[in-house]
């Protein structure tokens, strides 16, 4: 009998989340240009002792169709989506280093997922954690997750999507005498 081993592979989206969470207008569309740092988790070697996180791949930029330079690590063309493949069993923090032009990088902010051994046929997507500081220093879970409404003080997803909210600006003038420019005018 051929056994073949399937490399593990790990997907997600960089997605448009408007302005804020909850925003009716946001598109959830993906997003190219943004990047990311993968550690894995290393448990501790005797009882009582912490675990830590350690850099597996420094860098992953968002491999498009028009900037190949990326596509060593993410092996996902489309713009804002990314696949990781070859990853060893364990588990990992994904954190965003850099976000899209025109969108906020998250700040404190991981997604937690775990790799593990699968029976053939197993399609069910990896589930990711986003959490925000602290981490379980036994099994390198979040402690914290994003908001007051999680159950568990964690969230779990099976959609693995992003989000990355759109900076904002401000606009500002003067009402000023046309034909002095220096004098600033009422109302």
């Amino acid at each position: 009998h051929w056994i073949e081993d399937v490399p593990t592979e790990f997907s997600w989206d960089k997605v448009d989340a408007g302005y804020d969470e909850g925003d009716a207008n946001a598109t959830n569309n993906p997003i190219a240009g943004s990047k990311w740092t993968l550690e894995e988790f290393k448990a501790p070697k005797t009882a009582g002792a912490k675990g830590t996180y350690e850099t597996n791949i420094p860098e992953i930029k968002d491999c498009t169709s028009d900037d190949t330079s990326g596509c060593t690590i993410d092996k996902d063309e489309a713009a804002g989506k990314f696949k990781l493949t070859g990853l060893a069993l364990g588990k990992y923090r994904l954190k965003e280093t850099a976000a899209p032009e025109g969108y906020q990088t998250p700040t404190n902010v991981y997604y937690y997922f775990e790799l593990s051994t699968k029976t053939p046929g197993d399609t069910t997507s990896v589930k990711w954690t986003k959490g925000t500081g602290a981490f379980d220093a036994t099994t390198g879970a979040p402690t914290s997750a994003t908001t007051a409404s999680d159950t568990n003080r964690v969230r779990s997803v099976q959609e693995t999507k992003a989000p990355n909210y759109r900076q904002t600006g401000s606009v500002s003038w003067t009402k000023v005498d046309a034909e002095d420019t220096t004098k600033a005018l009422g109302g």
